[in-house]
């Protein structure tokens, strides 16, 4: 059994593994929606060139969504919204 992470509303969590040089951060909301912002986007692991070429991050929030069996909006470049998180939903995001 999975055990859920409970971030309370202005607690962060930092994901490690995905971005060497910024790591993406889960916020609660108030509201109780997730905000997923990261500090690249595409990320910054290779050179700004290899990452423009990175078909991935076109749909990034389609990707996501997939993933983690919820709907993700993409607010802005490095700025996700998950408006209705399940209980796993941050502990897939730890794991993608």
């Amino acid at each position: 059994m999975t055990k859920h992470l409970n971030l309370l509303p202005g607690e962060t969590l930092e994901i490690k593994g995905f971005d060497s040089l910024g790591e993406p951060i889960i916020t609660r909301e108030d509201d109780g929606s997730l905000a997923l912002t990261f500090n690249f986007m595409p990320p910054d692991n290779g050179t700004y060139e290899e990452n423009l070429d990175m078909d991935i991050f076109d749909n990034f929030d389609n990707e996501l969504s997939k993933v983690l069996g919820v709907e993700v909006v993409w607010e802005d470049r490095e700025f996700f919204n998950i408006p209705t998180p399940k209980e796993d939903t941050i502990e897939l995001l730890k794991i993608i």
